[in-house]
């Protein structure tokens, strides 16, 4: 289950956002039949690294690339800036998100110093 505050993916059976501790109830419905997933991957990561993801220059989300995370951003409005930092890179993707698909964006992280690469940025049919 998604958080309809922050978009975290919690477990199913949770009561509270385990990110913002917002409230979650098993019929939450978000305003926008469209999303943009994020989720990290880590392979073989031994150090962990927070990952802060900014959509339209406000942090929408934080994870570790240790545990892994996944977040659901609901497309009410277009996304025209898209960061994700950590401490040693920043990935900017530059192409606005428009409001009439639904995207998903994997980042696969490697035991180097933090370094990623992008696994598939794609439009989910």
């Amino acid at each position: 289950m998604f958080c309809p505050n922050c978009g975290i993916e919690n477990q199913d059976s949770a009561k509270f956002c385990s990110s913002c501790g917002s409230q979650l109830t098993q019929n939450a419905t978000q305003d926008s039949a469209f999303y943009l997933e994020i989720e990290a991957i880590p392979k073989y990561f031994l150090v962990d690294v927070s990952v802060d993801v900014l959509i339209n220059n406000h942090l929408y989300a934080s994870g570790s690339v240790v545990n892994g995370f996944k977040i659901r951003y609901p497309l009410n409005q277009p996304v025209n800036s898209l960061v994700i930092k950590h401490s040693i890179r920043t990935l900017n993707i530059k192409q606005p998100i428009a409001m009439n698909n639904n995207y998903r964006l994997v980042l696969v992280y490697s035991r180097f110093w933090g370094n990623y690469k992008v696994g598939s940025f794609d439009i989910i049919k």
